[in-house]
């Protein structure tokens, strides 16, 4: 005789399988839940909760349902509601969920048992197709071909064609897989050859050495050698950040680790060696500002030939450069860009968002150099590309934006751009994309810098980072 314990629990499940076939999936979720709260061993509402689960990509939970439908299916006697799934297909939604979660070894012995037991040759046979996908997907070449023997082992002419070309395909996967594995040792050297470089540069290149004994001999008789001595100090320190960046892009874990080492990079305000973004903006500035005077550089020619036309004789202005910064010291309150502003081009940094001027990192950090690197490619481009006939330079807008409920924080680089040249092949842009596009999650990687206005007379680019990499 039933109790109305068990007769509730049953009206809770068919009110369950109602929203279930309406796809109401979290409606279902509680009145199946219910049921089993009033009679725990009826195998049926375990499996279409889990199903249900499975529906809303709850895995985990779906897959806590399934353990308790196939446990209890498997008991001498075994209760249910006389329209629940069968065992095989119970084990089929079980393979499935693992199949989601990457778990491939329990999958096949799921689909092995979901094989065994179902008693149509057609879900069989459907079976047999999805455990080949999955042996092949899990690199279980073998085992793929045990399937693909079996589920073909009465098959006619027509299927032995689809036979042989499936054993062909798992023959072509297992040669790529080979040589995959081949270009992941390959990969594994190359990023150890990095990694004991990048130490080995750390260790040998002393940069500060140089930079300190290039400001003593200034003010002697050697003072146009201190220049040159000062200028390969400045070099080797961009040396030094490219092989930091040279790491972090050769990361085992790739853009996933990086966003962690952000982290991990931040210190607090009052730390002695730390760096605000402002202060990476000036070491790029100083950099981009090297490469302008630097007459080698014959991609900015047309820059220096503008810029001397409205500011004056250009050897002037890189002495008088030279002069400031090896003559500048720790406490000078005038910053690279308030420089280049006063003296050479106008750059104005604007903030429209606090989150900025909180972040501060270790000076000899990953993340410094992954910016550092960043800005040099957009204010060497500001530089080459800019119509220095205007009066206005280059502004930097730093600010913030909501796309699709994920925040960001956005850079807005806008200058004026010259007729007289070019974009070529866009390789700085490519390059800067490179770098920054680590910084946020797969689905938002092309919103990582986007040229947002690109006319006749002015350049727009913006950068997106994701707020949450931040310590904010």
């Amino acid at each position: 005789m039933t109790s109305l314990k068990e007769q509730s629990a049953k009206e809770h499940f068919s009110l369950g399988f109602k929203f279930y076939k309406q796809e109401d999936f979290e409606l279902a979720i509680k009145e199946f839940t219910q049921s089993v709260e009033l009679n725990p061993i009826v195998s049926d509402a375990y499996s279409y909760r889990g199903d249900c689960y499975k529906e809303l990509k709850e895995y985990p939970l779906a897959l806590t349902d399934f353990n308790e439908a196939i446990h209890l299916t498997n008991l001498p006697v075994v209760h249910g509601y006389n329209f629940g799934f069968s065992q095989a297909e119970i084990y089929y939604l079980r393979a499935f969920c693992y199949v989601m979660q990457k778990n491939y070894k329990p999958a096949l012995k799921d689909f092995d048992n979901a094989i065994r037991l179902s008693e149509s040759l057609e879900e069989k046979k459907a079976y047999y197709n999805f455990a080949i996908e999955i042996a092949i997907e899990a690199a279980e070449t073998n085992k793929a071909r045990d399937y693909v023997e079996l589920r073909f082992e009465d098959a006619d002419s027509n299927e032995q064609q689809i036979k042989h070309l499936q054993l062909k395909i798992i023959d072509i996967v297992e040669e790529l897989y080979r040589k995959n594995i081949k270009l992941e040792d390959a990969q594994e050297k190359l990023r150890e050859l990095v990694q004991n470089t990048s130490h080995l540069a750390g260790n040998l290149l002393r940069p500060n050495t140089q930079e300190k004994i290039a400001k003593r001999l200034q003010n002697s008789e050697f003072t146009e050698e201190s220049k040159k001595l000062y200028y390969a100090s400045s070099d080797i320190k961009y040396v030094k950040q490219q092989f930091k960046l040279l790491e972090i892009m050769q990361s085992l874990t790739g853009s996933e680790a990086i966003r962690s080492q952000i982290k991990l990079d931040e210190v607090d305000k009052c730390h002695n060696q730390s760096m605000s973004i402002e202060d990476i903006l000036n070491l790029a500035a100083f950099r981009a500002i090297d490469k302008l005077f630097d007459t080698d550089e014959y991609s900015l020619n047309f820059a220096r030939d503008t810029i001397e036309k409205k500011q004056g004789d250009f050897l002037r202005l890189s002495s008088e450069y030279q002069k400031y910064i090896l003559e500048k010291d720790d406490n000078d309150s005038l910053s690279i860009l308030s420089w280049c502003s006063e003296n050479l081009r106008p750059i104005t940094v604007c903030y429209k968002c606090d989150d900025w001027k909180k972040i501060f990192f270790h000076n000899n950090s990953q993340s410094v150099a992954l910016f550092f690197c960043y800005f040099f490619e957009l204010f060497f481009n500001a530089f080459k590309y800019a119509d220095h006939n205007e009066h206005d330079f280059l502004t930097i807008t730093l600010g913030n934006e909501v796309i699709s409920g994920n925040e960001f924080l956005t850079m807005i680089w806008t200058n004026p751009k010259s007729n007289q040249t070019s974009f070529g092949s866009n390789k700085g842009l490519y390059l800067s994309a490179s770098y920054i596009s680590l910084l946020n999650d797969d689905k938002y990687k092309d919103k990582s810098q986007e040229v947002i206005s690109r006319t006749d007379n002015t350049f727009e680019l913006i950068t997106r980072i994701d707020r949450k990499i931040f310590n904010l």
